[in-house]
């Protein structure tokens, strides 16, 4: 960029406050946020299209928790897909016989 030309990037505008970077770190700050942010809606589409698809009146009967959990799933499939169900269930009939055994030893059978 030369000197006296606007910049017109976000890279120049970050290149131009560099210098400032102590007297400015509000701005700064702003700059390298707006170097984060996502360029495509695409993602909060995919969700929206997900809740639609997931919250359909023959639900209406499943708690709001399964709901929110299933939007999750469908969101996030690529990390779900990845996820070993046998090993998910496995762990959940343990949480199950710990729960199990404890209640027992409070509430004793006669």
């Amino acid at each position: 960029m030369q000197e006296g030309e606007k910049p017109k990037t976000i890279q120049q505008i970050g290149q131009f406050f560099q210098p400032y970077e102590t007297a400015f770190p509000k701005v700064t700050g702003l700059y390298k946020t707006a170097l984060t942010i996502g360029t495509s809606s695409a993602t909060v589409e995919r969700a929206f299209s997900s809740v639609t698809r997931i919250l359909r009146p023959t639900r209406v009967s499943m708690t709001h928790d399964r709901k929110e959990d299933l939007v999750i799933l469908s969101v996030h499939r690529d990390i779900s897909a990845s996820l070993n169900v046998n090993e998910i269930i496995d762990a959940s009939l343990q949480i199950r016989k710990r729960w199990d055994t404890r209640r027992s030893a409070k509430f004793p059978t006669r």
